[in-house]
């Protein structure tokens, strides 16, 4: 298996949990029930984004030069984040239930945004032997057995 397909994989599960806080939240969830959610998103998005940072875009970077998305790629990662940080501090449901699906809104089409561009390349500039290199320090980290 390769990297970009590891981390394509993770996308699957995010795009599941965004399905299923957007529906939650149509089913009105209250306020404490919202930064839950929003708690559980923050750690899984992050976790993923240190994640695509350390064993993706880093070795992609030297081979992209000056113009490439990895650098814009990053900065969402950072403004979702802190989209997702500050959601607790918020304490009004309605403005609070919307934040939240708007970082969702935002995260869906980041992901996107990556799997058309990034992994893409991914798939075209590191080799096989790299790219599966990079996906067993993925399952390494991600502390499960991979089968080849």
């Amino acid at each position: 298996m390769t990297i970009a397909a590891a981390l394509l994989g993770e996308h699957a599960l995010l795009y599941t949990q965004f399905d299923y806080v957007e529906q939650a939240l149509l089913d009105r969830m209250t306020l404490s029930q919202v930064h839950c959610q929003a708690g559980m998103l923050r750690a899984a998005l992050e976790s993923h984004a240190h994640l695509e940072d350390e064993l993706l875009f880093a070795p992609l970077e030297p081979y992209l030069g000056e113009a490439n998305p990895l650098a814009m790629m990053r900065g969402e990662h950072c403004g979702i984040e802190r989209a997702l940080a500050t959601l607790p501090r918020i304490v009004e449901l309605s403005r609070a239930r919307a934040g939240l699906l708007f970082v969702i809104e935002v995260a869906r089409r980041h992901c996107a945004r990556e799997e058309q561009a990034v992994y893409s390349l991914a798939t075209t500039l590191l080799g096989s032997e790299e790219s599966n290199r990079l996906c067993d320090r993925w399952a390494v980290r991600r502390g499960i057995s991979q089968l080849r």
